[in-house]
């Protein structure tokens, strides 16, 4: 289904009609609907689930489509993915969770459909960075501000004990130092 990642939507659909498995899999166990959200190809991924794609498989590194989507900053395929099943707290054995690839791109739109989805913003990945602390490192003050009104923990530590507060300093980020620091 090398034509869901091309955006042949058209093509994709008459693949599906004639047969072809929506889950069909890559030798690193890619599905059709990684391969669009990857790509930000959201009615392409609206077909794919239409037509019965599993939107929580993952592949061999245990991404799944909505993680694909999240680390691209696709919010409107986010939102695809969501209305169609997707679980916002799948994570990778690292770890790693959607709203994690989300916060890190700084896509406000995506942030804010996994967080309205449930999302878990206490959820750390293996060295101890939540959505919040990740977004403070890359220095995406919206997202920070949008996380910290939800309820993120602006304590929170990673396993080496820096805070949301002393990675963004480390950067230079001074919004988001800012921001942080008013909530001290």
């Amino acid at each position: 289904m090398l034509a869901s990642g091309q955006n042949r939507r058209e093509a994709v659909e008459a693949l599906l009609e004639s047969g072809a498995r929506p889950d069909a899999r890559t030798p690193e166990g890619r599905t059709a609907l990684m391969m669009a959200c990857f790509e930000g190809f959201s009615t392409t991924a609206q077909t794919l689930l239409d037509h019965g794609a599993s939107p929580d498989l993952a592949d061999t590194s245990g991404g799944t489509a909505l993680m694909f989507a999240a680390a691209e900053g696709h919010a409107e395929t986010i939102e695809v993915l969501l209305a169609g099943g997707a679980d916002p707290n799948l994570r990778r054995a690292d770890g790693v969770a959607p709203l994690m690839l989300a916060s890190s791109t700084g896509t406000l739109g995506g942030v804010r459909h996994l967080v309205e989805a449930g999302a878990d913003l206490a959820a750390a990945d293996s060295r101890g960075f939540t959505a919040l602390l990740i977004a403070a490192s890359r220095g995406q003050t919206l997202v920070v501000e949008y996380l910290l009104a939800r309820g993120a923990d602006p304590h929170a530590r990673t396993a080496a004990g820096e805070t949301a507060i002393s990675l963004a300093e480390s950067k230079g980020y001074r919004r988001t130092v800012s921001l942080l620091s008013d909530g001290r």
